[in-house]
């Protein structure tokens, strides 16, 4: 008989294996065709494999089950990798997917020590191993065999097999040795079998990791293509906007001069102030949008926050008229003086003031509150209209907003998206909560406020 099991099991070769095949008993037989078969045996093929030779051994020592457990990562325990049962009524072995010294410490410690567990039957379980004696009779067994797969003195695994004959089973030198043989390569290929799904597991994990990584950054790269095209297209405004001042001053200057030759007592004279007040309307206009959407001043100007509120609700007029809106300004008597980009603090409520007015369902009732908060300005527009509905919600709370739709829902989310960057690079914050039925609220700080008395140092 060979002297040591646990370095003869990884070395056999094939040849071996199959001359010990064809000349030895049911059991020497089943332990070599499954020597011979995992030797050279691809990962595919190791579960099919592995239960196949759980089955032969099983079955070539009258075993109703059988199990393969390899070592854990923490070496306090083993775990189960295959079972097989003899028929598909035999109860599943629950219990022993895991064995550790809180569990079953008997079974346990001789394992730890490379010690082959021989219960040929219930009276062999001293009394003191409550826990197994209780789980031997729950279960029905009348034997059981736990024989350690080691190398080097060191456990890689187990193979344990239970039985449910009425007889005493007794075992001899040979098959012991032949079992542990078994053990020995079984608990190998059951190591193997853990480290590669896990390295599966971990190549899926990266590899969704990676998906989405490669999502992020080609929404990102669309935002920034569709926010360079917005920019692009409010600084081509501003420029027609620049152009049609020197028109503009034309028809005022004659607009003058048509005036003047007007009797007064004309039926339609009344009508020259109308014209006047419009022409004066539509210059203001260009005015702001020049203001809005020109590049931004290398440094900050000193201003009022009431100037810069009433400037944009100049230019959402048209807007909030169309939806029926109505904006209630809170802004406290003594003037709140800033200094910042003015144009970006602008473009930043423009775009939010803006967005709130646009949702549908929204915007027919809001609050614009200015307060400070230490050296900050912060902003809440407080929409006291229906609740933001969720598909146009995620676009404020996510911090990279959809793009998707078409038209009006897909500038909503550029817009918002352009403010929420504005806001960050000025060192700020723009927040948004909503509660159901009640009321959408978006807070923005701005930082850099300048106090009342350093305005006439300016």
């Amino acid at each position: 008989m060979p002297e040591s099991t646990s370095t003869t099991a990884l070395g056999m070769t094939r040849r071996f294996a199959m001359a010990t095949a064809r000349g030895s008993g049911e059991l020497q037989r089943a332990v070599a065709r499954m020597a011979a078969a995992m030797v050279p045996i691809d990962f595919k093929d190791i579960d099919p494999a592995l239960h196949r030779s759980l089955g032969e051994i099983g079955s070539a020592v009258g075993a109703m089950q059988a199990s393969i457990y390899r070592v854990a990562g923490d070496r306090q325990r083993v775990i189960s990798v295959d079972q097989w049962t003899v028929d598909s009524t035999a109860r599943p072995l629950a219990a022993y997917r895991e064995l550790s010294d809180s569990s079953f410490p008997m079974f346990w410690r001789r394992l730890w020590r490379c010690e082959p567990v021989i219960i040929g039957s219930r009276g062999d379980i001293p009394h003191r191993a409550v826990m197994e004696r209780e789980w031997f009779e729950n279960y029905g067994f009348h034997w059981v065999l736990f024989l350690p797969g080691a190398s080097n003195d060191r456990l890689d695994g187990a193979l344990a097999l239970f039985g449910s004959s009425g007889e005493e089973r007794a075992w001899t030198e040979t098959e012991i040795w032949w079992l542990q043989f078994a053990a020995a390569v079984l608990a190998r290929v059951g190591e193997r079998k853990w480290k590669e799904s896990q390295r599966r597991h971990e190549r899926e994990h990266l590899e969704e990791l990676l998906a989405q990584r490669a999502e992020k950054i080609r929404s990102l790269t669309q935002q920034q293509v569709n926010g360079e095209v917005r920019i692009t297209t409010g600084r081509i405004a501003a420029r027609l906007a620049e152009e049609m001042t020197n028109p503009l001053a034309g028809i005022q200057t004659s607009f003058v001069l048509l005036r003047a030759a007007v009797d007064p007592e004309h039926v339609h004279h009344e009508f020259l102030d109308r014209m006047d007040h419009e022409i004066g309307r539509v210059s203001e206009l260009i005015r702001r949008m020049i203001e809005l959407y020109r590049p931004d001043p290398v440094t900050p100007t000193t201003f009022t926050i009431a100037e810069a509120v009433e400037d944009v609700l100049q230019l959402l007029s048209a807007d909030l008229r169309v939806n029926g809106a109505s904006v209630q300004i809170d802004i406290p008597n003594r003037p709140i003086v800033v200094r910042l980009v003015r144009s970006t603090l602008q473009q930043v409520l423009y775009n939010t003031l803006g967005w709130i007015i646009r949702v549908p369902g929204c915007g027919s009732r809001i609050r614009l509150i200015v307060r400070t908060a230490g050296t900050d300005l912060v902003v809440r527009l407080v929409d006291r209209g229906r609740r933001i509905p969720d598909h146009c919600s995620r676009c404020v709370s996510a911090s990279e907003h959809p793009l998707g739709g078409e038209g009006a829902e897909r500038d909503l989310g550029l817009s918002l998206s352009t403010a929420r960057r504005l806001v960050d690079s000025m060192g700020g914050r723009l927040e948004f909560s909503s509660r159901l039925d009640e009321e959408s609220v978006f807070l923005i700080r701005f930082p850099r406020i300048v106090a009342e008395s350093e305005v006439h140092h300016e």
